[in-house]
């Protein structure tokens, strides 16, 4: 667990993320590397704007998802991080892309197939 757990995210638009050996996640084409921890420190800036900008209770399901993904990412558990982030949905990725949270923005992109 923590830092040393790094995961491969493909880039490329309609990606299906697979879980494989050692907790690795991958897909093919274009390949980086994520620090679960960097992620997590991502995720908890975006939870913390999205629960202030939260209006709906649709919205504060989608905190609540970036919340779960946070405690996961930073526990090493990218499978159970990247299953809330999809739940989170596009509003998480909205949101994340207009605070410049860049890695946070690449793995929910790829997550929702975008």
């Amino acid at each position: 667990m923590g830092s040393n757990n790094t995961y491969s995210v493909s880039g490329v638009t309609n990606a299906t993320i697979i879980q494989g050996d050692n907790n690795s996640v991958n897909t093919s084409e274009h390949i980086e590397k994520i620090d679960t921890i960097a992620l997590a420190d991502e995720l908890l800036r975006l939870y913390s704007t999205m629960r202030s900008s939260s209006k709906t209770p649709i919205e504060d399901i989608a905190v609540a998802d970036v919340a779960r993904a946070e405690i996961e990412s930073r526990k090493g558990d990218m499978s159970a991080a990247i299953n809330h982030l999809k739940s989170a949905g596009t509003w998480a990725l909205s949101c994340a892309n207009n605070i410049g949270l860049s890695l946070a923005s690449a793995v929910l992109k790829n997550t929702l197939g975008l």
